[in-house]
């Protein structure tokens, strides 16, 4: 039983919204200084009545007769629930992106629960002693991370309650009303996250917490309590069934929470003498007396110093880029890619502003999309990083708790990765056009051709964009194609914003005078990528061949050397069961333009990471954050991920397999990655 989780009914729980925040504060300090002592005084009269003719002498000879073992199980009990416990800081520092390292945000959590429980006034009390373990938290700040771990606890504590309830076949007195009442709360709990993207103020309690986020704390929770009910089970060994206490501990739990006395003194007690009367009263009071000493005296002791000498946040060699260094950079960008930053994302830069990388957060990854710069941040002079870089884009992710990955990185920096004990996996393949051998009259682009003569027979009209934009025009066919497309995409892919045209290069398609279709090109000088393509449904066909077609030859008049016509995923062969599901002809598409294929990566420390990476960043990808198109740029600020719509396969010719090291070596042949993937 934490106090930590106490006086949570009714609070809203911490945002960085300084309005949400202050409410909470408000409320914390009202209800937490007025709830506890009234509680306490109802639930200790109530105990004291039925205390009466127990001899008190004898309770405590029951304590001290216990069995060392008995002990010794419990501490380690103790030790393993409070490890759990620290796991609720970690997901709720990582969900509202505080920049907290798991560690730290897990011990100040540890120490939080183990003094508030024991000295009350729930979250205030443990929002002093998170603010005293992490000085570079506001008190107010502090206050809200408190609140949302009271509110996240209770909706997963809910959800075990009513899960254990339902399967674990207990006979418990007023079963059914309890488990009526569980079921309720875990509804409830469920609910939040699902109803935070519809009801802004849920959004702004809840930051980024989501359904991931509360499976997480749920799992915590279930292994937090079973613990903390092996703690008390040790002290009535033999003389109760694991289960049945197992139900009866988490009912007891929620009265002593809901209660919001000092530890739930009282009403813990009242709850476990009601559900659980075979057992004499005696020796379960002296059962519990014994759970306490074990699980809130002595982590409270254990607390107590680590309050005295607090460890700074751990230093990095990387900085988020400020808005001034943005601008400097994107001004003439290493990459056409990371005019994206623009829309969600950061750079973030070393300390000399010599090696940078575009990132952004799916959940709890933190992605390195695309290549990183090394040298001066507006010569790329290498797709590949040393191991060194690659250390430190770890060392800060981690110490944001945060899991780092390489999305969509070449082979040379796929290379450098499993030289440090990365795993690495093939992802997707980029189509690049070499601009200085550019031909349309090859037969690897008869299909093209034949396109480009329907879209000039249809009366297709191509043109740059003027000085004087058809936004109007664009916005309706931008939001039609959107209404068939499921919505815009993020991540590592650009979003139609009406007046954004920085770095960019729009060409746009009219019939009869009418807008149908455009595209548009991130340009550097050098190189261009495509970016958004929107098509009408009245566009006539060839209409976007005519556009790209349109589009490069601006740039070879330019002077760029290759266009870039975008990702498209790519699966395995042992996942050659879900191409069916995947292919929606955007591979047959680009491979009209006959371009070269050069694979990209996906890379993380650890092997089992790679399929969480994966999950995020897909859901990213389909579900970006909303609201979240202009980022700030600061330590503190809200990370967010933008990636692309593919839903493609290349034609199996060009499958790749999970890579190896030799296969990533075939795969590059100068250090700018510059050979050729092979082409259908």
């Amino acid at each position: 039983m934490r106090d930590d989780q106490n006086s949570v009914s009714a609070q809203t729980a911490p945002h960085s919204n300084t309005a949400a925040s202050r409410d909470a504060f408000a409320l914390s300090f009202r209800w937490g200084h007025l709830l506890p002592p009234v509680a306490l005084i109802i639930c200790g009269i109530l105990l004291f009545d039925r205390m009466r003719g127990f001899d008190i002498s004898q309770i405590w000879n029951v304590v001290w007769s216990m069995h060392p073992l008995q002990w010794g199980l419990a501490i380690l009990a103790s030790a393993a629930s409070f490890l759990a416990l620290g796991q609720y800081d970690a997901v709720i520092h990582r969900a509202l992106r505080t920049g907290i390292s798991a560690r730290r945000a897990r011990i100040s959590g540890m120490r939080a629960i183990a003094l508030s429980q024991v000295l009350g006034f729930g979250s205030l009390t443990s929002a002093l002693v998170r603010w005293r373990c992490l000085p570079e938290l506001t008190a107010i700040r502090a206050v809200h991370l408190s609140v949302l771990v009271s509110v996240s606890f209770l909706a997963a504590w809910s959800i075990v309650a009513a899960l254990i309830l339902w399967l674990g076949r207990v006979d418990l007195p007023a079963k059914p009303a309890l488990l009526a009442g569980a079921t309720a709360a875990a509804a409830i709990g469920l609910a939040l996250p699902l109803m935070r993207h519809r009801i802004p103020r849920l959004r702004a309690i809840l930051g980024q917490l989501d359904t991931s986020d509360l499976g997480q704390l749920v799992l915590w929770a279930l292994l937090d309590t079973g613990f903390a009910a092996i703690v008390l089970g040790v002290f009535l060994w033999g003389q109760v069934d694991p289960m049945t206490l197992f139900s009866a501990y988490l009912v007891a739990l929620g009265c002593g929470l809901l209660s919001n006395a000092p530890g739930g003194l009282g009403a813990f007690e009242l709850t476990l003498m009601a559900l659980l009367p075979a057992i004499p009263a005696p020796d379960l009071l002296a059962a519990i007396l014994a759970y306490r000493l074990a699980y809130y005296a002595l982590p409270a002791l254990v607390a107590v110093p680590g309050l005295i000498y607090v460890r700074d946040q751990a230093k990095t060699d990387l900085h988020l880029a400020t808005n001034w260094e943005t601008r400097r950079i994107l001004g003439n960008p290493p990459c056409p890619e990371w005019g994206l930053v623009q829309q969600s994302g950061h750079i973030l830069l070393d300390q000399h502003g010599e090696q940078g990388w575009r990132v952004d957060v799916a959940g709890p990854v933190m992605a390195a999309i695309g290549p990183a710069f090394h040298g001066h941040p507006t010569v790329l002079r290498s797709n590949s990083v040393s191991a060194r870089a690659l250390d430190k884009l770890q060392n800060f992710a981690q110490a944001r708790n945060l899991k780092p990955a390489l999305y969509k990185c070449s082979a040379a920096t796929a290379i450098a990765a499993q030289s440090i004990g990365w795993s690495v996996i093939r992802i997707a393949s980029d189509a690049v056009i070499d601009l200085n051998h550019w031909n349309l009259d090859i037969p690897q682009r008869r299909s093209l051709r034949r396109k480009l003569r329907k879209s000039q027979k249809a009366g297709v009209e191509i043109r740059p964009m003027s000085n004087a934009p058809c936004w109007d025009e664009m916005t309706r066919v931008a939001d039609n194609w959107a209404d068939r497309h499921g919505g815009q995409r993020g991540f590592s892919m650009g979003r139609y914003v009406a007046g954004n045209t920085h770095g960019q290069v729009f060409f746009t398609a009219h019939v009869d005078g009418k807008l149908v279709a455009f595209v548009s090109f991130h340009a550097t000088a050098d190189k261009w990528v495509l970016d958004l393509m929107r098509a009408d449904q009245c566009a006539p066909d060839g209409t976007m061949y005519a556009l790209i077609h349109a589009g490069i030859n601006a740039a070879i008049a330019a002077g760029a050397t290759t266009v870039s016509l975008a990702a498209i995923p790519t699966l395995p062969d042992q996942w050659a069961f879900l191409r069916k599901h995947l292919a929606c002809g955007l591979a047959q598409f680009k491979q009209s333009f006959a371009p070269r294929w050069q694979p990209l990566f996906l890379a993380t420390p650890r092997f089992w990471q790679i399929p969480t990476a994966m999950w995020f960043i897909f859901r990213q990808i389909h579900h970006p954050n909303a609201g979240n198109m202009q980022p700030t740029h600061d330590e503190d600020a809200n990370f967010g991920f933008d990636l692309g719509p593919a839903t493609c396969d290349l034609p199996r010719q060009t499958q790749m397999l999970p890579v190896r090291t030799g296969d990533a070596h075939a795969a590059t042949g100068a250090p700018d990655d510059k050979r050729s993937f092979p082409s259908p």
